[in-house]
């Protein structure tokens, strides 16, 4: 529970150091568990209580004494508060210096993360500064990042020309891998040192194996065993889709795709057949002929009409005066 008077402070998320002294403690009420498991063999929960009960009355160096002891009028709690009063004014004046270069430089980099190789770029690319808030250096696209992990800069500056080692993306070797299966496509399974010949010119430069790059792909490529490959494409470039069904009648698999193309169009749906004859189906059928030779009798007297320069309406007058 927070004391009275006591302040909360949520640290920053990606601060590395924010749980240093919880880190510490835990380590040592750990090994103090260790040796109480390994003297009665009982189970760590049955010695949790009296282990941190021991820890809270040690002395400890970072509190000049028990940590129980602290809080009370006593010397102890002095000589604490006096420690937190320079750690203030110190952190406060290296607040005051990491701004200071800020603004003087304005512009930083964030760190970013590189996987632990020490040949990566630590820091990414060059951010334009525009104030501090709450320990976070923020840019000018609202971005905020811890102002004890940015690297000022002076504006402008320039970006690395290339890398020792690039991390590669499937999105970035799609077309190769496309080409390669191409190429394998209706042929036997190659071997390992077959496919590697193919790409030593296209990824050598890139750091990455053949079978690195046949399993990313694992679409287009299929391994046979006993290192060999071939290529899940038919030639032309079609691929039958994981969820294919059998071919109907035309001999196309609904779910076939093209690789570079777009799916083929749908066919379409055949018309409704007529009913079967029934009762009165003559008498139908005979006003259905006579609507259709009146329609195209009266579609051709349009067209005769126009090429004539006379509209229809014109006509139809002209016979309604010469039957007056």
């Amino acid at each position: 529970m927070l004391p009275k008077g006591g302040i909360h402070v949520v640290k920053p998320k990606g601060d590395r150091n924010a749980l240093a002294v919880n880190d510490r403690t835990m380590q040592t009420l750990k090994q103090d568990l260790a040796q109480k498991v390994g003297q009665t063999g009982k189970g760590w929960a049955n010695h949790l209580t009296t282990v941190t009960k021991e820890y809270n009355d040690r002395t400890n160096s970072a509190v000049h004494g028990a940590p129980n002891e602290v809080g009370k009028e006593n010397i102890q709690t002095f000589m604490v508060l006096q420690d937190n009063a320079h750690k203030f004014q110190h952190n406060a004046a290296v607040t005051q210096r990491r701004v200071a270069a800020l603004e003087s430089a304005g512009a930083f980099r964030a760190p970013v993360e590189n996987a632990g190789r020490s040949f990566r770029p630590k820091y990414g690319a060059e951010r334009e500064y525009s104030h501090t808030s709450m320990g976070q250096a923020v840019d000018t696209n609202w971005r905020s990042f811890l102002l004890k992990q940015v690297q000022p800069v002076p504006r402008g500056s320039g970006e690395p020309k290339g890398e020792l080692a690039t991390a590669l993306k499937p999105t970035t070797l799609r077309g190769l891998a496309e080409e390669v299966a191409q190429q394998m496509a209706g042929k036997a399974p190659e071997s390992y040192y077959s496919v590697q010949n193919r790409l030593k010119d296209r990824l050598g430069p890139k750091g990455i194996t053949a079978v690195k790059f046949l399993k990313m792909f694992k679409d287009l490529f299929e391994h046979t065993g006993a290192r060999m490959w071939r290529s899940k494409l038919k030639p032309g470039g079609v691929r039958a889709h994981p969820l294919a069904v059998r071919p109907g009648p035309s001999g196309v698999r609904p779910h076939q795709t093209t690789v570079g193309a777009h799916p083929p169009a749908r066919r379409p749906e055949p018309a409704a057949a007529m009913p079967p004859a029934g009762p009165g189906s003559s008498r139908l059928l005979r006003e259905l002929d006579r609507a259709r030779v009146a329609e195209a009798s009266s579609a051709r007297a349009s067209a005769g009409a126009l090429a004539a320069g006379v509209t229809p309406f014109a006509r139809a007058e002209r016979v309604r005066l010469s039957a007056m």
